[in-house]
């Protein structure tokens, strides 16, 4: 048995990292791909420089070119990540600054605005219905605007 291991620990090692990439395909993330990667390393150190080397050595060997990957990548993606949603979950924080124009008028400084698929309520001076108005915050429940441009003039 022991000897099976060592004339095969190249293709063990070949056919782990390939399954690993394979089972990367399948799962949802990018985790996986770096023990594929320290799996085929090891394949590639124990070809070229130990082919003689113990098999607990080879798992140290992919312990260590995994958890490489793993650092270098975290290393890498934490530098790439940028988000151009910087406002993704809070929606109000996504609004606050956009122009609309009213649907309905502003009467008693209350109205409401459709917004995409959402009725929101708003607070503002009185504006007639067309004008073009700009979100500024958000208090009590309701969305406050401003006018974006003379109130009654349409752009």
């Amino acid at each position: 048995m022991v000897e099976w291991l060592r004339e095969t620990n190249l293709s063990l090692w070949f056919i782990f990292g390939l399954a690993l990439l394979c089972a990367e395909l399948a799962l949802p993330g990018i985790f996986l791909v770096w023990f594929g990667a320290g799996a085929l390393a090891t394949a590639l150190i124990v070809a070229v420089f130990l082919p003689f080397l113990a098999w607990q050595w080879q798992i140290i060997i992919f312990l260590l070119c995994s958890s490489a990957a793993v650092l270098l990548s975290r290393r890498y993606f934490s530098k790439k990540r940028g988000s151009d949603a910087l406002f993704l979950n809070n929606r109000i924080a996504e609004l606050i600054g956009q122009s609309f124009i009213l649907e309905t008028a502003i009467s008693g400084n209350k109205g409401s605005l459709h917004i995409d698929d959402s009725l929101w309520q708003i607070r503002g001076e009185d504006m007639p219905k067309g004008s073009r108005v700009r979100i500024t915050g958000y208090r009590a429940g309701a969305l406050e605007v401003k006018a974006a441009s003379p109130p009654g003039e349409k752009q």
